[in-house]
């Protein structure tokens, strides 16, 4: 690492965000680690994570920023600035899981999913992105799932909203990569998280019984789901948290713009060079061949799904 970068990361109050805030610090990086509420129901945690700053000395501070609204996105990032002068790097963490028959959601639940994935990264790169711009230099890090390229029955709309956070990605790293502007999409898949604690359920559960069979396979989706992100079903969300901190510390321009990790990590590396290999040869159809980016793929591939699946 040349220097310590200056790191936003939102939805820092549990799961990956939390798990990040502390480990870039203990990295050497100034982290300023954001959530809703910090002097509300989150206050506890933004109290552990002051402490554990004061006595491990690390440069970790914590932000009041709510993604889903402006105005607290717009002070969140001016705060930042006015302590540091400069922003290196957003970790796009802030998200909940929506689960249950596509049906049986209400507009509310679909428009609340929508603002927080979707919305609410974009609210915060529109913040950030005219300091990188001038900068010339920044990073950009989406956290995603592989429901963001493979399709779950009875997770249709927090698929929906993954597949639109990767692409409105992958559309900015196209635009900004000439300004030395690097982004990077984490497909991370099946980590312990306190994502299990935030799972909401479609509101409307008496369209489960009019679906008959489907409906009661739905039913035990939702009630399986939870146990599949519990610590004894799934992987250590550290190595998200440690993978984060390799890719900052990548020198500008070698970063991947999209690096599976976790579960079914050979399959999504499939999909990502089949769409890379697509893109390359559209975009230059259309006059727009500048754009594409010559970043290096980055590869994790756990025991026992080491390979790439034939077509």
């Amino acid at each position: 690492m040349n220097r310590p970068h200056t790191i936003l990361i939102t939805g820092s109050a549990s799961g990956f965000g939390r798990q990040a805030s502390i480990t870039l610090a203990r990295r050497g990086h100034h982290v300023f680690a954001t959530m809703r509420e910090v002097d509300g129901r989150n206050a506890g945690v933004a109290t552990e994570l002051r402490t554990l700053a004061e006595t491990e000395q690390l440069a970790l501070q914590v932000l009041q920023l709510d993604v889903a609204d402006d105005a607290s996105v717009a002070s969140g990032v001016q705060a930042l600035i006015d302590r540091t002068g400069r922003i290196d790097v957003v970790v796009n963490n802030a998200g909940f899981n929506l689960v249950g028959i596509t049906e049986a959601i209400s507009e509310e639940q679909a428009q609340a999913i929508f603002n927080v994935n979707l919305l609410g990264t974009f609210r915060v790169n529109r913040a950030v992105a005219p300091y990188m711009r001038r900068q010339r230099s920044g990073l950009l890090i989406y956290i995603s799932s592989s429901a963001g390229k493979i399709v779950y029955p009875f997770m249709g709309l927090y698929s929906a909203s993954k597949a639109a956070l990767e692409a409105m990605a992958e559309a900015m790293h196209y635009e900004l990569y000439g300004l030395g502007i690097d982004s990077t999409i984490v497909q991370a898949c099946t980590y312990a998280s306190s994502l299990a604690q935030h799972i909401q359920l479609a509101e409307n559960a008496e369209v489960f019984v009019e679906y008959g069979e489907v409906g009661r396979l739905a039913q035990r989706f939702v009630e399986d789901f939870p146990l599949m992100l519990m610590p004894d079903n799934a992987g250590d969300p550290q190595e998200v948290a440690e993978l984060i901190g390799e890719l900052i510390e990548l020198p500008p321009g070698e970063r991947p713009l999209r690096i599976p990790i976790g579960t079914f990590t050979g399959r999504l590396q499939f999909l990502n060079q089949s769409l890379s290999s697509v893109q390359s040869q559209v975009l230059p159809s259309l006059g727009l061949a500048g754009l594409v980016s010559r970043s290096r793929l980055y590869v994790q591939v756990p025991p026992g799904d080491n390979h790439v699946p034939s077509a």
